[in-house]
């Protein structure tokens, strides 16, 4: 498992495998190689939503709504549970939920995960998924993200595409 669940980086910050968290600062050093792609055997594509309209923030962020859920609607507070897939812009995967063997679950507004779920995940209904096209300056920005043996695994100043499968919302956690 990579770092991100968004990076599995824990909520204090340091790199380890699967999680949407922010690294520590520095964690990735310049002039490494980047890791290799991963096999694409998931349930959604890198093309997942790619048609569908979708909206853009001021900061850029772009949220297409690829299935919409008819569960609860996820606020910030929320304990929710996500499926997640993670590309780069050149459509490498670079982590996924399923890697770990079970979703990925965090508290919105929290901190847990990176900005660009915390601005586009809010809204969401279980039972939905989306996808977010994230740049740099919401995800890893120029520090990247790199593994424990120094490669990779965002590089810096890179887009990242995910699509999110809102599985359940827990409420105020």
């Amino acid at each position: 498992m990579l770092f991100v669940s968004i990076v599995c980086l824990s909520v204090a910050c340091t790199p380890t495998a699967g999680s949407p968290s922010h690294p520590a600062r520095g964690a990735a050093t310049p002039g490494i190689a980047i890791a290799s792609p991963k096999v694409n055997a998931s349930w959604a594509s890198f093309a997942t939503g790619a048609d569908k309209p979708h909206r853009t923030t001021a900061d850029g962020l772009q949220i297409s709504d690829v299935e919409t859920g008819s569960g609860t609607v996820a606020r910030t507070g929320d304990l929710l549970t996500v499926r997640y897939i993670m590309w780069l812009s050149d459509a490498r995967q670079a982590d996924s939920s399923d890697a770990s063997g079970s979703p990925f679950k965090f508290t919105l507004g929290t901190g847990m995960v990176i900005q660009g779920w915390e601005e586009g995940v809010p809204g969401m209904a279980v039972g939905g998924t989306r996808r977010l096209v994230i740049p740099p300056n919401l995800a890893y920005g120029d520090r990247g993200v790199a593994n424990a043996s120094g490669v990779y695994v965002v590089p810096p100043n890179t887009t990242l595409v995910f699509i999110v499968q809102l599985v359940s919302d827990a409420g105020a956690a």
